[in-house]
C-alpha cells in the first residue's frame, strides 16, 4: 500500500512538471496575446490601386512612399498591453485623364490598448485604429480598400 502512494506521488508529480514544462513557441504568452508584435512599427507603403507619378519624376508608383517625401508614420505597442500611433494624413484629389494629386497635410494620432493573436492586431481606446492583419516578413497591413482617389492599404514593419 505504501509502495502505491509513492508510485502515485511520483506519478502526479512528473504529470505536474510535465504540464508546467510545456511551452509554445509561437510568441503567445499564457493570456493569448502574442508578445512578437511588441515594438516599435514604421510605415513603410501607402498603396493605392493605380500606379501614380504624383512627384513628376517619370516613374509611377502604387506605394505613395515613392511620390511623397512628406508621409510618415509610427506605431509603438507596449508589452504592457498600451499603444501609441502618429500617422502623416493624405489628401487625394481627382486631376483628369485618371491621374491624381495628393499632399500631406497634418496628422493623424491615437493611443489606447491593444490585444493580438497570430492573425490580427485589436485597437481599443481611438477611433484611429481598429485592427490590422499580421503578414509576411514583420509587417502589419491596415487594409482600407478605398478607390481611387482613396487608400487601399498602410503597411507598417516591425524596427
Amino acid at each position: 500500500m505504501k509502495r502505491l502512494k509513492i508510485q502515485t506521488l511520483s506519478l502526479c508529480s512528473l504529470l505536474v512538471l510535465a504540464l508546467m514544462g510545456c511551452s509554445s513557441d509561437d510568441g503567445n504568452n499564457g493570456s493569448g496575446t502574442n508578445t512578437a508584435v511588441v515594438g516599435q512599427w514604421d510605415l513603410i507603403e501607402v498603396n493605392i490601386s493605380s500606379a501614380q507619378d504624383i512627384d513628376q519624376d517619370g516613374n509611377s508608383s502604387t506605394n505613395l512612399m515613392d511620390e511623397l517625401d512628406c508621409i510618415t508614420g509610427t506605431l509603438t505597442l507596449n508589452a504592457d498591453g498600451s499603444w501609441s500611433f502618429s500617422q502623416s494624413n493624405v489628401v487625394i484629389s481627382s486631376l483628369t485623364n485618371n491621374e491624381f494629386f495628393a499632399e500631406c497635410s497634418g496628422t493623424t494620432s491615437g493611443v489606447g490598448t491593444w490585444d493580438a493573436n497570430n492573425v490580427q492586431v485589436v485597437f481599443v481606446g481611438s477611433s484611429v485604429l481598429s485592427s490590422m492583419q499580421i503578414g509576411a516578413n514583420n509587417t502589419l497591413l491596415n487594409n482600407i480598400d478605398e478607390d481611387l482617389p482613396g487608400i487601399d492599404s498602410f503597411v507598417y514593419q516591425q524596427r
